[in-house]
């Protein structure tokens, strides 16, 4: 009954917060999402079953979901304008939703949809709210007050010794893996990213001290948590950022050299992770020139065989659309006790075929084309630093998507790669009144002053 309660509670206060004021909905949902709400539920899996199989986090983001769409349906003149701008992800998700009537499983397509459906909506609701700088900052501070949060909680499960370690399938804190309670170390990795990629790019933007610490914090999370995915991608998507938003080209080239190369070395040099990438830990030879025998020495956790097993049982299906959105996580969960494939990529082939992997490829390419063109055309410090804020984003998303279960994690990952790029398109709008470009105090400010900002207010 307690979990009915808190999940009444939660339901209520989001439906509220969604007809009163959406923008307010926004920065709820980005400040708590990434939250673990199983740590706050105890003995909720006695009500699974009558909750169709949901566990606690699949049901909160249910809650989210439904009152994103009423946020959104509110707001629907402007929100809509942001949906328009990605015409192959609606595609897609058309797509998806056919796909559904040929699916081996049609309750895991339809949770899977809402899992795919879920960013594009947080997009359109940050889009139609943040209209002024001031709320995209207060926006942006609450993804760092809900990554700092979750932090919180992971250096008290580890100082604790595991307070989640009954529930837990895997006792992590005894491994000295950082994680919060309820948190697999790659869900709890990947949102630490996402607010370290966040820090440094407004580090770089506007030189604010506490966001490099605050980036440094986030990043020594994610190596803590001994991710690999997340540790490379992180790498990656922090180089990026070096390189698109440091000013000296001496520094664009030393600073993401040194970054790679720091990575690579900690790889090599450092026995844990050795452990953790390898079979024989500190005996195999990463210089020898014996590629298939380096290949076999790599860990992958049993994906190899997991994946050798998908395609095995899809290989009679059509190539071109799939088994059907869900068919994939039925099967695990039918055969192999509710394990995931470990790799997106693949479960959309499975599922949507080659029409719908293509289709979600191509608008990943897009998105990225999209904001490199936006940054190269950027006339104002804002809209420069979330341009390279999206691009950041989306290069560690899709660097994820190769090994893990990044479409799952909707609230520790989804929401915060798709908030850039409503902050992105809504500074390009006039009443956006960036800050770096306005001084109202001379000529060239009152005339900037009159060209972005219009006599009546903007709302939502």
């Amino acid at each position: 009954m307690i979990s009915y309660a808190v999940f009444f509670a939660i339901s209520l206060a989001l439906f509220v917060i969604a007809a009163v004021s959406p923008r307010m909905l926004a920065y709820t949902i980005a400040g708590c999402a990434g939250i673990p709400v199983t740590l706050f539920i105890s003995g909720f899996s006695g009500t699974e079953a009558a909750l169709g199989g949901l566990g606690a986090q699949a049901v909160y983001l249910l809650i989210i979901f439904s009152a994103m769409l009423l946020g959104v349906v509110t707001t629907h003149r402007r929100s809509l304008k942001v949906a328009i701008k990605f015409p192959l992800f609606i595609a897609f998700i058309i797509f998806c939703s056919a796909s559904i009537a040929w699916s081996e499983n049609i309750a895991h397509g339809m949770r899977f949809l809402i899992k795919l459906v879920s960013p594009l909506l947080m997009m359109m609701l940050c889009y139609a709210t943040a209209t002024r700088t001031e709320f995209a900052e207060r926006l942006e501070r609450s993804v760092l007050i809900c990554c700092g949060a979750v932090m919180a909680l992971s250096f008290l499960n580890y100082a604790a010794g595991g307070i989640d370690v009954a529930s837990a399938r895997v006792d992590w804190s005894s491994r000295s893996i950082l994680t919060a309670p309820y948190m697999s170390p790659a869900n709890y990795s990947f949102l630490m990213a996402s607010g370290a990629i966040l820090s440094l790019n407004k580090f770089m933007s506007f030189r604010r001290a506490i966001h490099l610490a605050l980036c440094l914090v986030f990043s020594a999370c994610v190596f803590l948590a001994f991710t690999r995915i997340s540790i490379g991608g992180l790498s990656i998507a922090l180089t990026c950022s070096l390189f698109l938003l440091s000013k000296s080209n001496l520094t664009r080239i030393l600073l993401p050299l040194a970054l790679i190369i720091g990575l690579v070395s900690s790889f090599a040099l450092y026995e844990p992770l050795r452990q953790r990438m390898f079979f024989s830990g500190s005996s195999v030879d990463i210089s020898t020139s014996n590629v298939q025998k380096l290949s076999e020495s790599i860990d992958t956790s049993g994906r190899t065989l997991l994946w050798e097993r998908a395609f095995k049982k899809f290989d009679d299906n059509n190539i071109l659309i799939g088994a059907g959105l869900g068919s994939v996580d039925g099967w695990l969960a039918d055969k192999l006790g509710g394990t995931r494939l470990h790799s997106e990529y693949l479960r959309l082939y499975f599922d949507v075929g080659l029409i719908g992997l293509s289709l979600y490829v191509l608008f990943l390419i897009f998105c990225l084309i999209k904001s490199i063109s936006l940054l190269g055309k950027a006339r104002t410090k804002q809209t420069k630093y979330y341009a390279s804020l999206s691009i950041s984003m989306l290069i560690f998303f899709s660097i994820t998507l190769f090994t893990d279960n990044s479409l799952n994690y909707v609230t520790e990952l989804g929401f915060y790669v798709f908030i850039p790029f409503a902050l992105l398109f809504s500074s390009l709008n006039r009443n956006f009144a960036p800050k770096s470009v306005i001084r109202p105090a001379t000529y060239e400010g009152k005339k900037a002053l009159r060209e972005h900002v219009p006599t009546s207010g903007a709302s939502c």
